[in-house]
């Protein structure tokens, strides 16, 4: 019983996956381990070992591929400013095959690929520890109103990318901003420019579908 690292010569097997063998008669060695099944999945594979005979019992071996891409298992939602999404974000680590890897801890990072205007694309907005390969965003929030894009990255791995969710105000926390100040004026005469007064939520962003009357 042991590990062992698969190196080359073994047709549909990717460099660098790590093979456990169970069998006391089996002594594998670079090169000495030949597969009487291959499948592209992780989990359990036929094999003999070359310093047996070529009729000796077949023992069984597990093999897991090493991380190659992300996906996105879990999508974000949309959800009001400040607050967390409605539903967490997962993301798998996956291997070549699309197999979570389960010995993965990794930390993976999610990025805003896109978002509204003022917001820059690439800023960090949480990074977790993957747990058995699976990276879980479950207190994420934005603030700042409109549609977003979200990017998963870990190291070299290939990144994924989210489908597209909406930040809405809080309307909760509404206030007024004055926008455009008064300026000294004539008696009797309108003052140029209008004063220009905001209803906003507590990031600053503007109720669009506010129709209030505001008294000055």
């Amino acid at each position: 019983k042991g590990t062992c690292t698969y190196t080359s010569g073994l047709s549909g097997v990717p460099q660098g996956a790590t093979i456990a063998y169970n069998d006391s008669q089996l002594q594998p060695g670079a090169g000495k381990i030949y597969l009487a099944f291959v499948s592209p999945t992780a989990g359990i594979f036929y094999f003999t070992d070359g310093y047996e005979s070529s009729n000796s019992t077949y023992g069984t071996f597990n093999i897991s591929f090493p991380p190659n891409h992300l996906i996105l298992a879990q999508q974000p939602s949309s959800a009001v400013a400040g607050q967390a999404l409605s539903s967490a974000l997962v993301v798998h680590v996956e291997d070549v095959y699309g197999n979570v890897v389960s010995n993965d801890n990794s930390n993976v990072s999610l990025s805003i690929a896109t978002g509204p205007a003022g917001v820059t694309a690439g800023t960090v907005v949480g990074t977790v520890a993957a747990v058995d390969g699976v990276a879980t965003f479950s207190d994420l929030s934005l603030t700042k109103t409109g549609s977003y894009t979200l990017k998963a990255t870990d190291g070299a791995l290939t990144s994924a990318m989210s489908t597209s969710l909406t930040i809405t105000p809080d309307l909760a926390s509404t206030q007024l901003v004055l926008t455009q100040q008064p300026t000294n004026t004539v008696v009797g005469s309108v003052i140029t420019p209008a004063v220009t007064v905001k209803v906003e939520d507590q990031f600053n962003n503007v109720l669009t579908t506010d129709h209030s009357t505001v008294t000055a």
